[in-house]
């Protein structure tokens, strides 16, 4: 039993360590094709990760993408296609954006309605999702369509709202 569970566990450890494996070798072979040193890129990013500041700003340009991961992987799990998150992440940033720079609330209410309003945005995604299953329409045209939406009221947004 003892033996399972230490097979088990390194065979989950095995996915991450080759995946930083595998990037550590493409990312040199990359460098090398432009005849720049592997090393002294990696030594560069260690250095500037090392700074206080940038661990923090490293780490807010990378939940998006965590988080968005995520939902994909949780989609997977339940044998669904989604390769619309990152519009699903940019037309929720903008639309909350939109509402919390035009209304004025207290700041508790305030900051509710701006995630309601994220959280709105995921919810249209989920049911085209639902309203696609077990029909003729496709994932993919469900898609299309979002992405439709999105090309559609990103500009009017910026052309009406935020001119100002």
């Amino acid at each position: 039993m003892t033996g399972n569970r230490i097979r088990r566990i390194l065979l989950w450890a095995l996915a991450p360590i080759g995946a930083v494996i595998f990037s550590l070798l493409l990312s040199s072979v990359a460098l090398l094709l432009i005849h720049k040193s592997p090393i002294e890129a990696f030594k560069e990013m260690i250095t500037y990760a090392s700074h206080g500041n940038q661990i923090i700003s490293i780490l807010n340009q990378a939940t998006p993408y965590y988080l968005s991961a995520l939902a994909v992987a949780i989609g997977f799990k339940m044998n669904l296609f989604n390769i619309g998150v990152e519009g699903q992440y940019y037309l929720a940033a903008l639309l909350a954006a939109t509402f919390g720079a035009a209304i004025h609330l207290p700041p508790p209410l305030h900051v509710l309605l701006i995630f309601a309003v994220a959280m709105g945005v995921g919810a249209t995604r989920f049911c085209l999702g639902i309203g696609s299953y077990g029909t003729a329409m496709s994932s993919a045209l469900g898609l299309v369509v979002y992405a439709a939406a999105i090309f559609a009221i990103g500009p009017w947004i910026f052309a009406s709202i935020w001119k100002e």
